[in-house]
C-alpha cells in the first residue's frame, strides 16, 4: 500500500538536506534513489550492502532490492545470478508521471521557473522498458514495482538552438510525491498492460495509438507480452499480423470448471 504522506515527507526532507545541493542551487544526482531507498526501507543498514559479489541498492535477509531509473539491460548478469542463489528481488523503476520542467543556465547558475512537461509516463513506457529485461520476466523470485511519480526536471541550458533548448541535457529529476504505484509479480498482472479499449484482435498500430506510445515503442511492447504469453499472433492480413489475449489464470481456472461441469451433463 502506498503511502503518500511519508514519501512526501521524506522528499521534503532530503531536498532541504544540505549535504544534497550543490554550489549552483541544484541537487545530487543520487538524490533519486536516496529517497527512493528511505521510503522503501527506512533503515538505512539495510542499504548499499554488498551481496555475492554485486552491491544491492537493498538488503533485508534474502530479499533484494534494486532501484533502476533507467534501461533495465544492465541489471540482468546480477539479477539472474541472485535469482539462482535463491534471493527474492524487487525491481523498483520510477517514471515522472507529472514532470515540471527547470533550466539551468550553467555559466550563470541561474534557473528559470518551473513549467508543466506535456509528457506525461505512463505503465506502458514501463512495458516497452521490459524488452531489456525478457530473461528476467518469468522468474518466480523476480517482481516489478513501478513508481509514478511527480517530479522537478532541472535541464541545462546547453542545446545547440539559438534557445539553448533543443539537445539539451538532463541535470538532474528531483522527486516532489508519489501518485500511483504497480506492482507486477506474477504472469497474470501483464493483462493489466493491455489496454482495455482494444478489439478482442489487433494490430501493433492499434496498440501505439490505444497505449499513446510511438510504434516503435508498440513493437517493444508486444514482443514483452508475447514473450510471458499474455498475448499471440492470431491471423494476418497483408503482411499486418493481429494478435490476440490469452486467458489469465484466473479465467482458464472459470472456464476450466464450466466444462467439468458440462462434461457431468
Amino acid at each position: 500500500m502506498i503511502d503518500q504522506k511519508r514519501f512526501a515527507k521524506i522528499c521534503d526532507d532530503t531536498v532541504h538536506n544540505q549535504k544534497c545541493v550543490t554550489h549552483i542551487g541544484t541537487y545530487n544526482e543520487k538524490i533519486m534513489h536516496l529517497i527512493l531507498k528511505k521510503y522503501i526501507d527506512p533503515d538505512e543498514s539495510h542499504h548499499e550492502k554488498k551481496c555475492c559479489g554485486f552491491f544491492a541498492d537493498i538488503l533485508d535477509g534474502s530479499n533484494v532490492t534494486e532501484i533502476q531509473t533507467g534501461s533495465l539491460s544492465p541489471l540482468k548478469k546480477k539479477l539472474l545470478k541472485l535469482s539462482e542463489l535463491g534471493y527474492n528481488i524487487n525491481v523498483v523503476h520510477p517514471i515522472p508521471a507529472k514532470k515540471w520542467i527547470l533550466w539551468l543556465d550553467t555559466d550563470s547558475g541561474e534557473i528559470t521557473k518551473k513549467r508543466l512537461s506535456p509528457k506525461k509516463g505512463s505503465k506502458y513506457n514501463f512495458l516497452t522498458e521490459l524488452v531489456h529485461a525478457l530473461p528476467l520476466l518469468m522468474k518466480d523470485s523476480i517482481k516489478f514495482t513501478v513508481l509514478f511519480l511527480e517530479v522537478e526536471e532541472y535541464r541545462n541550458l546547453n542545446g545547440w538552438d539559438k534557445t539553448k533548448k533543443r539537445g539539451s541535457t538532463k541535470n538532474v529529476s528531483v522527486p516532489l510525491g508519489l501518485i500511483d504505484e504497480l506492482c507486477i509479480s506474477s504472469p497474470d498482472d501483464y493483462y493489466g498492460l493491455i489496454p482495455s479499449e482494444l478489439p478482442d484482435t489487433f494490430t501493433t498500430a492499434e496498440f501505439a495509438k490505444a497505449a499513446g506510445i510511438t510504434r516503435h515503442r508498440a513493437y517493444a511492447a508486444i514482443r514483452v507480452l508475447k514473450e510471458v504469453l499474455a498475448i499471440e499472433p492470431d491471423h494476418t492480413v497483408k503482411r499486418e499480423i493481429y494478435y490476440k489475449r490469452t486467458f489469465d489464470t484466473k479465467t482458464q481456472n472459470v472456464l476450466k470448471g464450466e466444462q467439468n461441469e458440462a462434461d457431468k451433463i
